[in-house]
Order: C-alpha cells, then sequence, then structure tokens
C-alpha cells in the first residue's frame, strides 16, 4: 500500500505565493541585480513622497484648522446656543484671523456691504426688514415708500440689492417674490430701528397684511382652494407678525382686532 498523499503547508502556500518567483533555469544575473535595486529605489521615493505629501496635507489641515472661524460660545450647551440666535451678531463674532477685516465676522460683511448701498438703497434695504416672508413688489411699494423714496425708486432699490445678493428672488412663479436672508434681515431690522423708523414701517405693513386678508376672504368664493392655498400660504409669517405688533403696547390695537 502507498503512503496517504500529505496534507499541503497552507501557509507555506500563502507565503510563496506573495514572494517574487523566478524560474530555476534562469540564474540571476548582475543585470536582473540591477533592476532589482532600482525597483527598490524607486519603490522608496514612491513612499517618501507619499509620506511627503501625506505631511503636507496634516500640516494644511492643521493650519486650517488654527485659523478657521471658532464661535464665541463654543462653552454653550446646544440649548443654550438656540436660544441665543436672535442675537446672532453677539455669538458669531470671531472669524479668520487671515482674513480680510471685513469678512472675519458676519457683522463686519454686512457692515461693509452696507456702506456700499446708495443712500436711497439704504432706506429700501431696512424698511424691507418688515416682511417676514417672501413678499413681491407691490408689496414692497406699499410698505417702503416714503418722501426720500418714490416707487420708482424702490424698483430700481430692488433691483440693485438684489445684484448685490443682499436680497433673493425667486422667478419660478407668475410674479416674482422677494425675501431677505434670516440674518441679513435680523441686520436691516437694527438699521430701520436705529433710523426710528420702525414704528411707522410696521403700522403700514400691518395695514397692508389687513387688506391682504380682506382680499383673500373674497377671493375664496371665486378661487379653487388649491390656487387660494398657493397665494396666500407664503403670508402666515407676516399675518403673526402684524398681529403680534398691533397688539404690543405701542401698536394699533384696533388695527390688530379687525
Amino acid at each position: 500500500m502507498g503512503l496517504p498523499p500529505q496534507r499541503p503547508d497552507l501557509a507555506a502556500l500563502a507565503m510563496s505565493s506573495l514572494s517574487p518567483r523566478r524560474s530555476s533555469s534562469e540564474p540571476c544575473s548582475s543585470s536582473s541585480n540591477g533592476s532589482t535595486n532600482r525597483r527598490k529605489d524607486s519603490n522608496s521615493k514612491t513612499r517618501t513622497r507619499r509620506w511627503s505629501v501625506g505631511y503636507a496635507d496634516a500640516s494644511t489641515d492643521c493650519h486650517s484648522r488654527l485659523n478657521s472661524p471658532q464661535p464665541a460660545c463654543h462653552s454653550f450647551s446646544l440649548v443654550e446656543f438656540l436660544g441665543r440666535l436672535d442675537d446672532r451678531f453677539a455669538l458669531l463674532t470671531k472669524g479668520k484671523r487671515t482674513a480680510a477685516p471685513r469678512q472675519q465676522t458676519m457683522r463686519a460683511t454686512l457692515d461693509w456691504s452696507h456702506d456700499l448701498l446708495s443712500p436711497e438703497e439704504r432706506i429700501l434695504f431696512r424698511r424691507l426688514a418688515v416682511f417676514r416672508s417672501a413678499f413681491d413688489l407691490e408689496s414692497a411699494i406699499q410698505c417702503c415708500t416714503c418722501s426720500e423714496l418714490t416707487s420708482t425708486g424702490v424698483i430700481e432699490g430692488i433691483c440693485g440689492l438684489t445684484a448685490k445678493s443682499l436680497l433673493l428672488a425667486d422667478v419660478s412663479g407668475e410674479i416674482t417674490l422677494f425675501r431677505l436672508l434670516k440674518s441679513t434681515r435680523a441686520y436691516a431690522a437694527e438699521q430701520l430701528s436705529l433710523a426710528g423708523e420702525a414704528a411707522q414701517v410696521n403700522h403700514r405693513h400691518a395695514q397692508q397684511i389687513r387688506d391682504m386678508l380682506v382680499q383673500g376672504a373674497a377671493e375664496w368664493q371665486t378661487l379653487d382652494a388649491e390656487t387660494w392655498r398657493e397665494k396666500y400660504r407664503r403670508l402666515i409669517d407676516d399675518i403673526r407678525a402684524a398681529i403680534d405688533w398691533s397688539l404690543r403696547p405701542d401698536g394699533d390695537h384696533a388695527l390688530g382686532l379687525r
């Protein structure tokens, strides 16, 4: 009887598969040694380059982290942070140290943009803060015109503010709708208060919302439900703001109760 076949050494087979193979009929010559050494040198240089790139990336990342904006409220809890978002300019006070001064904080950026506006654009910009949601051109004219700003000035000002990216325009519907970003609106509201125009503009805004609600009640009888909702549902934040202002001690209580 013959001996049973030996079980193969799997570990040895695995190691042999990873090691370079050379035919036993081909002797190792000096030229093959030279090419092997060159390959080793090339692999070593490649590994060196990879480490160099990795070190450069790590250094860049470290530098970026050191110079990236750090919130002044980094020690606040999430609940405390959310509770202070209404005063966002007091929170976001630290920016990139290597950036231009106007880019280091949100307030500095908005101050710089505001300084570039014309006098008429500044008036319009601060008065548009009365809108809590999207508004159309006619609403802006009704709320923002004054002795220093005509309806033509409102139209030109809206074009200018949109071109300067202080105002966003939505042209997807039948009429163009405009809106301010929340941080931009908060800055504009500060300017409105500093100018002493908040009471006047809020009163005109509340009157406009009242008129639109009267119009909406009448159109409920003539428009289909979906069209009516599409037209008036965007006003919900402005309706709440108008009611809140009207019922304040310095508001117009009679207007708020109509």
